[in-house]
């Protein structure tokens, strides 16, 4: 069965609101459908949509059809506007339209009202929206979805017949969508809710798989940060560099005649690792003070993993990364079904490549040593990206120029001294799924946490366990991003992918179909199979626990990006207390809707936690963050802003430097977090945290509403949110969960060994800028206006 008819098949099947398929189960059918239907039918024409180089090609496009863009727009402020309020969804439309591409054309309405429908639908089913709301919106719910494919049914007719005149414009408007009530139906319940949605056509709606309900959910908030333990790290930390740095893939290989080999001949005792990887006392699963240590938890769920190990994190090295990557091998060689797939971005190792590379090219000889020990890692297809950086990139050097340059074979001294893709596109994912295609078995953890030691084992962060009917969805985001590593991977090794392919009976030479098959065991909805899993049994989840997610995620190709949307709809939705702990801040954006809620609710108050600007152990990083600065000032003058800097304990600071000049390297405990909490734990009720375990009972029952917690990789800032970076993040609604974070920020944002005020006027500035008269505030300003001049006047994209 083709793809499209899957999702045809599975959108019918689901197209009423969701229900329980059975008892104590929950059908996923209906989440899955509506991104696999951006996927597969609006694919193309988003990418186009989210083509910054495209973008600008169709503003010299309009400047020639000078004419008649205007009679169109003419026409738009009479008509179409009244029935599409998206500008962006309008220019393609008739850039589509009028150079001949009908089947585009049909699509980018289409992709607008699909969304809408799906806009209207996650309304519905929003934990926070009273019952009476959600009743009166889901009465519009099939009925939209109706609409929505009636009109692509419609337009798909319509367009290629219509031609290309202002005329036939006119004329596929007026049958498609001006003629069909419930076009206006749709837009008018959708308008009901935008002061709080701020829905804005395709892209935006702020989550294509909606609410999930039924989940167990558990919010680990620590790992191991003391003094001891960074005295524990770094003499390994030092080791992987000096001895396994320069091993290239071909190096491991031949010191690993056996699969026994692969586990004794590296990272050994002799050399300072644990006899085993398990023994490593980064794995602990409880800390000192009986807290569950992040990466305990993680390492306890793949210990159990019987099925499938699916891995995809930003930095994977040093003794951490090679005690996890020899533990993985452990499981493959104990366990015949279970089968490892892994991405690593190895295009932006931002000065750890010592400890990466180390860790990457053991794994990827194990994989082209034994492809019948079923553990595949390969990297990211982050070019498919628009870069997060304006155009000129683009301009600059295109991405196959960088490709070459940057190939993983490649020694070239310019690859030495680049220690991050040059156009800021980059796979920066956090998520770590074990069994996920098992009902009973399946576990996620999606948080901030990397892992390796210089940047992760001591770093600040938090991770989300969840259980649920949400696992498998959020492992169908990353089943294309699977399969365009895989096909690179075939075109860059068709060796070393025949042999994946032959050592699991796959036969076929199509390699579109020997990439669904060998996916199949990462794969939800069956996409390899002759009767793909379209019945509700089959995508009916068992409910796990109370909590409800909502997923954000700027997928593989950049065509789905709701990270952002979904943050600033929480800000706007709250109503007592936002907390944001974040490595950084300085979105305009989400500054602007600080802004515009600070306004609006005048007993608001926001506590925001930062990395801090001045790096005491690592000179070189002095000002890695000195972006957060920007708004700060801003934010603080409106008197219900309080921030501060997240700052490493005396204690801890005293043995890095220790450490860090024995043994040469750069061990740094980041603020690292990527979290914002609405409405959870308020600075009135933070001295219940002091007793948990008297006390929590309390914390819950003070939260009249649901609180919001978001949990990912996501970053607050211009660069990593817009799209350019493959993003994961989910919304917790959950109590407990947002218990455990708020807990944890008042006790460190209440600590003077663990925060510090944030003050432009007093900046340790360097001597090179103060001599030229430049000081904290002047630095602000002109960062500030860095950012708005570049990404607002060359992209335009902070000025609608």
């Amino acid at each position: 069965m083709k793809t499209t008819s899957l999702f045809l098949t599975l959108f019918i099947a689901g197209s009423s609101f969701v229900q329980a398929a059975v008892p104590n189960t929950y059908d996923i059918s209906f989440h899955l459908a509506q991104r696999e239907k951006f996927y597969t039918s609006y694919l193309e024409t988003q990418k186009d949509v989210n083509n910054i180089e495209k973008v600008e090609a169709l503003k010299i496009w309009k400047e020639l059809k000078e004419k008649e863009i205007a009679r169109f727009n003419s026409y738009i402020t009479g008509t179409l506007k009244k029935s599409i309020h998206s500008q962006s969804v309008i220019d393609w439309f008739a850039h589509y339209q009028m150079t001949g591409q009908f089947k585009k054309s049909a699509e980018i309405l289409s992709s607008y009202y699909q969304s809408l429908a799906v806009f209207l639908w996650e309304a519905s089913t929003n934990p926070q929206s009273a019952a009476l709301d959600k009743q009166q919106i889901r009465l519009s719910i099939d009925p939209a979805f109706q609409t929505a494919r009636r009109i692509e049914s419609c337009l798909t007719k319509t367009t290629a017949a219509a031609g290309k005149t202002i005329s036939a414009l006119q004329s596929v408007i007026t049958a498609c969508v001006t003629a069909d009530a419930g076009a206006e139906n749709m837009l008018q319940a959708a308008r009901r809710l935008m002061n709080v949605k701020n829905y804005s056509g395709p892209n935006q709606v702020l989550s294509l798989t909606g609410f999930i309900p039924g989940n167990k959910v558990e919010q680990l908030v620590q790992n191991q940060y003391d003094a001891e333990f960074i005295k524990y790290l770094a003499p390994m930390t030092s080791t992987v560099q000096k001895n396994y740095a320069s091993h290239s893939v071909q190096d491991f290989k031949i010191k690993m005649d056996s699969p026994a080999a692969a586990l004794t001949n590296f990272f050994t005792e002799s050399e300072g690792f644990p006899a085993l990887a398990k023994d490593h006392k980064n794995w602990n699963l409880l800390l000192k003070n009986g807290q569950k240590n992040i990466y305990g938890a993680v390492f306890q769920a793949i210990d159990k993993a019987q099925e499938s190990i699916f891995i995809d994190v930003f930095f994977l090295g040093g003794s951490v990364g090679a005690s996890l990557a020899k533990h993985l091998i452990e499981q493959v060689q104990k366990k015949p079904n279970l089968q490892v797939y892994i991405i690593n971005d190895r295009f932006n190792p931002l000065s750890y490549d010592n400890e990466m590379a180390p860790v990457y090219n053991y794994l990827r000889a194990y994989s082209e040593k034994f492809p019948s020990d079923r553990l595949v890692i390969m990297t990211p297809r982050i070019d498919l990206k628009r870069t997060a950086f304006p155009a000129i990139a683009d301009d600059v050097m295109n991405d196959q120029t960088l490709k070459f340059i940057l190939s993983e074979y490649s020694r070239t001294e310019l690859k030495k001294q680049w220690d991050f893709y040059p156009k800021a596109k980059s796979d920066h994912s956090k998520v770590i799924l074990i069994d996920a295609k098992n009902k009973t078995s399946g576990i996620a953890f999606v948080g901030s946490k990397n892992y390796t030691d210089s940047s992760g084992a001591i770093a600040y962060d938090e991770v989300t366990q969840i259980q649920g009917p949400a696992v498998p969805i959020i492992l169908d985001s990353y089943y294309y991003d699977l399969t365009e590593a895989l096909t690179e991977l075939q075109k860059s090794s068709p060796g070393f992918f025949a042999s994946l392919g032959s050592a699991r009976g796959i036969t076929t030479t199509d390699v579109s179909q020997a990439v669904r098959k060998l996916l199949s065991a990462f794969d939800v909805m069956n996409r390899a199979g002759s009767t793909p899993s379209i019945q509700k049994p089959d995508l009916a989840w068992p409910i796990a626990g109370t909590a409800t997610l909502s997923i954000g995620e700027n997928n593989v190709y950049g065509t789905i990006r709701s990270a952002l949307p979904q943050d600033i709809s929480l800000i706007q939705s709250a109503e007592k207390q936002i907390i944001i702990s974040d490595q950084f801040l300085y979105d305009p954006q989400i500054i602007r809707a600080l802004l515009e809620k600070i306004q609006k609710n005048q007993q608001l108050k926001v506590y925001i936690m930062l990395a801090t600007m001045e790096d005491e152990l690592d000179p070189t990083k002095q000002f890695a963050h000195v972006p957060n600065i920007s708004y700060i000032d801003t934010l603080k003058a409106t008197g219900q802003v309080f921030a501060k800097w997240k700052k490493v304990p005396d204690a801890d600071v005293a043995a890095l430097k220790e450490v860090n000049q024995k043994y040469n390297v750069k061990l740094a405990p980041e603020y690292h977090l990527k979290a914002i909490s609405i409405d959870g734990v308020t600075a009135d009720l933070k001295g219940l945290c002091k007793d948990p375990q008297r006390n929590t009972s309390a914390l819950l029952e003070a939260m009249t509403k649901i609180p919001a917690l978001v949990s990912g990789s996501a970053n607050k800032d211009v660069l990593t949110i817009t799209g350019g970076f493959r993003e994961f993040q989910v919304v917790v609604y959950d109590r407990s969960a947002t218990v455990a974070h708020d807990c944890q920020f008042w006790q460190r944002f209440d600590d003077a060994d663990q925060s510090k005020s944030i003050s432009n006027e007093t900046m340790n500035l360097p001597v090179e800028l103060t001599n030229v008269g430049i000081d904290g505030v002047l630095l602000n300003q002109i960062i500030r206006n860095m950012i708005h001049l570049t990404y607002g006047a060359i992209t335009g994209y902070f000025t609608n």
